[in-house]
């Protein structure tokens, strides 16, 4: 944890000082309106949030830049080096496109016309998050990370006021436009292609349920845990030959316990499977979507609820509840058989995830030009 506080304080003199000079004397070229950034510093290479987007505002011929690293992965002065030369160009953009927390965008007063657009990588509202939450954003922080955000996409009207709270963001920057990232899932050749793809990587899956565990990870990112890794590794055993089993931790967990058997990503995978099992994670709400059963094994579930807490009843989504491992064999094997209707959770938490998400957020950044 002091590891932790430090890189706080050291995040905070970089946007309190060196960054806001590097953007203030690049501020002064014109602004280049055709110019649009997609920017993130937590993946190499674009995050699955942004892929949608990016391809649409490419087919629009805009000009692109993409600054997407992992931050963890490079020096200090590597990463020094990225966000001032993100700086630079950020001060002459027309739209700057994240899908997280991305502090170089916070860290100065950002000129008007550039429109910063938080395609943010969660559909619903499951656990609390941002200033709800002291293990996202601690209390000694002074900069709001997500202050000169312009529109924040959200996947249904009852997400609004969670989000403008948990942000600490004006009511009208926050939008029910729907995530473009869940357009994919609309889309036949999309999924097909997911499909392929797999079983092309992992013949062995041929003819088996396929189980994808996708847990989130307690703490924070600094200090990231997950509970329940030892009962899942066995569960193949448990399951038999009839099943085949995907672990795909949480990025943040997976940098330190290399436990994933699928280099895939998880938007890629939930068109394969035939259950998701979570335990915190709002990749419920896109398995959802698909019509993918959920369970949700959560041996923690009492303590986490009063730790960190929710924006619903836990006990009332639509998915089959297991706390205990010796149990869980048999909660998965009953998801695929027990259909359970999620048609009004589904409306209620990403209701405006119709397949035409991307279409309606650029269509509200032009309309605001």
């Amino acid at each position: 944890k002091i590891a932790f506080y430090i890189k706080q304080y050291i995040k905070m003199v970089l946007q309190s000082v060196i960054l806001p000079v590097v953007y203030r004397y690049y501020r002064q070229r014109p602004l280049n309106k055709r110019l649009v950034i997609f920017a993130d510093g937590h993946t190499d290479g674009m995050p699955g949030s942004m892929q949608f987007m990016y391809r649409a505002v490419r087919a629009l011929g805009f000009e692109t830049m993409c600054f997407c690293y992992d931050f963890k992965k490079l020096s200090f002065m590597k990463t020094l080096h990225v966000i001032c030369s993100f700086m630079k160009n950020y001060a002459q953009a027309g739209t700057v496109f994240i899908c997280d927390y991305y502090l170089p965008v916070s860290s100065c007063k950002k000129r008007h016309e550039t429109q910063v657009v938080q395609l943010w990588h969660a559909c619903g509202a499951f656990k609390k998050f941002g200033y709800d939450s002291p293990e996202d954003i601690p209390t000694f922080y002074k900069n709001n990370p997500l202050r000169n955000c312009t529109l924040v996409t959200v996947s249904s009207p009852l997400c609004e006021s969670i989000y403008s709270g948990a942000m600490h963001l004006p009511a009208n920057v926050v939008q029910a436009t729907g995530v473009s990232r869940t357009d994919m899932y609309f889309n036949e050749d999309y999924k097909n292609k997911c499909k392929n793809t797999f079983f092309d990587a992992y013949p062995k899956a041929r003819g088996k349920k396929i189980l994808l565990w996708a847990p989130t990870f307690r703490g924070n990112a600094g200090d990231p845990k997950t509970l329940g890794l030892d009962t899942v590794l066995e569960l193949p055993k448990k399951l038999g030959n009839d099943w085949y089993v995907i672990i795909k931790l949480h990025p943040h967990q997976e940098k330190i316990l290399h436990k994933s058997n699928c280099d895939i990503a998880t938007e890629e995978l939930l068109p394969v499977v035939d259950v998701l099992m979570t335990d915190y994670s709002s990749v419920i709400f896109d398995a959802m979507l698909l019509n993918v059963p959920v369970v949700l094994f959560a041996p923690d579930s009492r303590d986490y609820t009063k730790q960190r807490g929710f924006y619903l009843n836990y006990q009332s989504i639509p998915a089959v509840h297991v706390r205990d491992a010796v149990e869980l064999p048999y909660a998965v094997k009953s998801a695929v058989t027990g259909a359970m209707d999620n048609t009004m959770f589904i409306s209620q938490y990403a209701g405006s995830c119709d397949g035409h998400a991307t279409e309606r957020i650029l269509k509200l950044l032009y309309s605001r030009r």
